[in-house]
């Protein structure tokens, strides 16, 4: 099973192959994508029919200026390469309509409010100014990035995490989730991924702990996630779910 906490920068937390016990702690992974890092697979599952797969896809690529889609990430790409959007060929929805606005987008670029003020069409997804470089009136802003600048693959993998799971006998489980290394400012949500073998294998995905499955990075990119759970990560893995 793995836990996957997701957003602008994601990190996969992998849950290990062991036996239950009261309290688990698990080291993050960095991913730029899902079960991908650098367009290798995070993660393998092997089915009932003894069949190895490795779902998922990346969401991040080098910015190429001009081009239509970005770069695909490999582990030759060089650390300081600026990240921004992408859709990989290999993603179960590459074959539907997409906005190309949408792609080669650099991270900090990407929209991330819709702006009501009466200069910008109601409803439409904008990229607010930082907020000590906005107006005073109508005051749509964003939050300082802090650094500001665009974001390289070496940003991205300065992001660390760990995870606390707790499980009790009577039911009282909860997760605590620390990280650090994220951008300043930023708002994340963490999710669970839960893979299903059989004929056409799933994954699932699921707000951990119920929504809202959110936390906001402070002026460090510091955060901590807490939310108890109706049940046993490890206790659920070893189901083979």
């Amino acid at each position: 099973m793995k836990i996957k906490v997701a957003a602008a920068l994601c990190m996969a937390l992998l849950i290990p192959n062991i036996s239950w016990a009261e309290t688990f702690n698990i080291d993050g992974e960095n991913v730029t994508g899902l079960n991908r890092s650098l367009g290798q697979p995070v993660t393998v599952f092997e089915l009932p029919n003894g069949a190895i797969v490795a779902p998922g896809f990346d969401s991040l690529g080098v910015h190429d200026p001009g081009a239509a889609t970005a770069t695909p990430l490999t582990p030759a790409t060089p650390e300081s390469s600026v990240l921004a959007t992408f859709l990989d060929p290999t993603a179960p929805f590459a074959g539907q309509p997409i906005d190309p606005a949408l792609l080669n987008v650099k991270v900090r670029e990407v929209a991330t409010w819709a702006n009501p003020a009466p200069d910008f069409t109601l409803g439409t997804r904008v990229s607010p100014p930082p907020h000590l470089a906005a107006p005073v009136f109508p005051g749509v802003s964003q939050a300082e990035p802090n650094p500001a600048g665009d974001v390289t693959l070496g940003d991205w993998f300065e992001a660390e995490g760990k995870m606390k799971i707790r499980c009790k006998n009577n039911g009282e489980n909860s997760v605590k989730i620390k990280l650090k290394g994220l951008l300043p400012h930023r708002l994340y949500t963490v999710w669970a991924l839960w893979f299903t073998p059989g004929p056409s294998p799933l994954i699932t995905p699921q707000p951990l702990g119920g929504t809202p499955n959110v936390y906001v990075t402070d002026e460090k990119g510091k955060a901590t996630f807490e939310r108890d759970l109706n049940f046993c990560p490890p206790e659920v893995a070893q189901t083979g779910v």
